[in-house]
């Protein structure tokens, strides 16, 4: 059997989210004096009965009075029938109606103990977790900084420093991101049981029921720290983010800069193989001139010194070549003007190919340097 009307409506189904613990004591309270009261209420009644004397003709008008205005409605349920009766709310009816309402809260306020354990218990597992996962996330940075850096100090290992960031950054970072939307999803839970609690009361305030004001601070208290920790997650994911685009662009321009170095390397070898087939041709040239043009020249310039009786300043005397019946070209290595644009040739293409390494060496040196330093002050 149940009494219709006097079973307590909750939100959710009687869930945890729509009772605190102040409304629950200050429940029990209001039943409890309720009961005293009811009782109080029968034993006057019935001493003012005994009191007046009243005849049997009063007394029936008195009672059929009194059950018009203290009237309740049973429903009963036996299988799939359904009677409804009117019964007189007496002294007895109104102890009993007490004491179903006090055992209906007593159980309420078990199940409501239960659940406020169970989602202290949860919270205190997820606070647990995320600093579980806060000092993962430390110890991720430590090791990183452990690696990265002394990777960093050699040009060699660029590569392999980029390759254990981007480790870091696909694998730390996407836990970071699982912990950051926990925190978002847990805060939007503790939002939306605020919501149904404010609901109930709303109801409650409606229905002209008196109960106490539930205190929220704690709820609230709650709510702000998750919302607070979740923007710092939110923050320092954002650096972390930052940070690695900004090493990534500085590891992306040393590798333009290597590339740009092997192309000029590449050049470089290109000129100095091309002033190799230079010096090359200008070696069998003068060979060349050695065997035939330096006899005709001098025997050009021995018929002038005879003609005009005078010497040449490079080259021998008519006589001396009758005298010994042939040239010294052998004492003679090859002619001044010649040794001359060959030197300057050679000294100019010498010139050009230590500039240009010089100023590789010193574009390289800088890159190097301004990279280096970036790094230190991302990490």
């Amino acid at each position: 059997m149940a009494l219709v009307g006097t079973r307590k409506k909750f939100p959710l189904g009687g869930d945890i989210h729509s009772m605190s613990l102040t409304e629950i004591k200050s429940n029990v309270t209001s039943i409890n004096s309720m009961a005293t009261s009811l009782k109080f209420e029968n034993f006057m009644y019935q001493r003012q009965v005994v009191k007046l004397g009243l005849d049997s003709e009063v007394d029936q008008a008195l009672a059929l009075v009194t059950s018009g205005q203290h009237t309740i409605r049973i429903r009963r349920t036996s299988g799939t029938l359904e009677q409804t009766r009117y019964v007189r709310l007496n002294g007895e009816y109104k102890c009993m109606i007490a004491r179903e309402y006090l055992d209906e809260m007593a159980r309420d306020s078990a199940e409501t103990n239960r659940i406020c354990e169970s989602i202290v218990s949860n919270y205190k597992i997820t606070m647990e977790d995320l600093d579980l996962s806060m000092k993962y996330l430390k110890k991720q940075r430590h090791r990183l900084q452990q690696r990265v850096v002394p990777l960093l100090q050699h040009r060699e290992k660029t590569m392999e420093a980029h390759h254990a960031f981007m480790h870091f950054y696909n694998i730390v970072l996407k836990d970071m991101d699982a912990v950051t939307e926990k925190l978002r999803i847990t805060n939007k839970n503790l939002l939306k049981r605020l919501d149904s609690i404010r609901q109930f009361l709303k109801e409650r305030a409606r229905s002209n029921i008196m109960i106490q004001a539930v205190d929220f601070e704690e709820q609230r208290i709650r709510v702000v720290q998750a919302s607070m920790r979740m923007l710092e997650l939110k923050n320092l994911i954002a650096v972390r983010k930052a940070v690695a685009a900004r090493l990534t662009l500085n590891l992306e321009k040393l590798k333009s800069t290597l590339s740009k170095e092997l192309c000029a390397s590449q050049k470089m070898n290109k000129r100095l193989f091309m002033t190799s087939v230079h010096n090359k041709h200008l070696s069998s040239a003068i060979e060349q001139y050695r065997e035939v043009g330096l006899p005709y020249h001098l025997h050009l310039s021995a018929a002038a010194a005879t003609t005009t009786s005078s010497s040449s300043t490079f080259f021998p005397s008519s006589s001396s070549v009758s005298k010994s019946g042939k040239t010294r070209g052998s004492q003679i290595t090859s002619d001044p003007w010649v040794f001359l644009l060959v030197s300057q040739e050679l000294g100019r293409e010498n010139n050009e190919v230590r500039a240009n390494e010089r100023r590789h060496a010193k574009n390289a040196y800088e890159q190097h340097r301004r990279l280096w330093s970036s790094t230190k002050r991302g990490l």
